[in-house]
């Protein structure tokens, strides 16, 4: 107690524990900093993190390495409705009088849109 552990140590010790707690997988110390990172980052701030991480200057590294960014899209599902109604608006006024306009079937099917994963090629995030 109270000396350095060995990074070998470290991991000896935490398959020890993935086995008591009958997990399997690829649990290894990198991951659990990335872990600890992400959740202090969303429950407090990267500043937070970063210092947690002992990272001196700024927030760029912790964010970079270790925070997980979000990969879901942003529900739009309203405004992109509001859109299509505001161009659906403008074209009945402008149509010619006595003509109906023909809704496509892409707007008359259309319902809200959910969240999807989306995957940002330059790894960039939001």
């Amino acid at each position: 107690m109270g000396r350095p552990v060995t990074t070998h140590n470290m991991r000896r010790m935490l398959r020890a524990a993935l086995d008591l707690a009958d997990m399997a997988g690829e649990v290894h110390p990198h991951l659990l900093r990335s872990t600890v990172a992400t959740f202090v980052a969303r429950r407090m701030s990267p500043a937070e993190a970063s210092a947690l991480l002992g990272h001196k200057v700024g927030t760029g590294v912790t964010e970079r390495h270790y925070i997980e960014r979000l990969r879901l899209a942003p529900d739009t599902s309203a405004v992109l409705q509001a859109m299509i109604e505001i161009g659906e608006e403008e074209a009945r006024e402008k149509a010619p009088a006595g003509e109906e306009r023909r809704e496509s079937v892409a707007v008359r099917s259309r319902a809200a849109v959910p969240s999807v994963p989306v995957d940002d090629p330059d790894d960039s995030g939001w």
